[in-house]
């Protein structure tokens, strides 16, 4: 489904920036984040790349919202979209230690970070949050 190297921008050594070479970092032990965080045995059958685990965070964005009611399902997709960038700020940790550029993982974590700002500021839920605060309970 996803190959262990993709087209990514970085120096060579021929200080070139507009050289596409193979990335490395789908190959470190961070690209499998399931096992790397010892939530799965290594080699296990869901020790699956996080390009898998994308996609299927992005699928269920696209079928949570295609349901007629998604505002029902909002807690739950903050909760996923809040899950995603903190996995994307770890990632992209990674990819300044190895000072490499791949601009398919800078474009998944803009891509998280535009979505948590979506479902936490745009689509209200922060003003839903504070004014379910404000409501004073009944007092019979």
């Amino acid at each position: 489904l996803y190959p262990n190297s993709i087209p990514c921008h970085v120096n060579n050594t021929n200080n070139k920036t507009d050289d596409f070479v193979q990335s490395s970092v789908f190959t470190l032990p961070e690209g499998k984040l399931l096992s790397f965080f010892h939530i799965v045995p290594k080699d296990s059958l869901l020790d699956v790349p996080n390009a898998l685990l994308g996609c299927i965070f992005y699928f269920l964005i696209f079928l949570l919202e295609a349901t007629s009611s998604s505002f029902a399902f909002l807690p739950l997709l903050l909760l996923l979209n809040c899950a995603s960038m903190s996995t994307s700020v770890f990632l992209a940790y990674k990819l300044t230690e190895l000072r490499e550029l791949c601009l398919v993982c800078w474009t998944c974590h803009l891509l998280n970070g535009t979505l948590l700002y979506h479902y936490f500021f745009w689509n209200g839920y922060s003003k839903r949050l504070r004014l379910s605060s404000k409501i004073p309970s009944k007092i019979e």
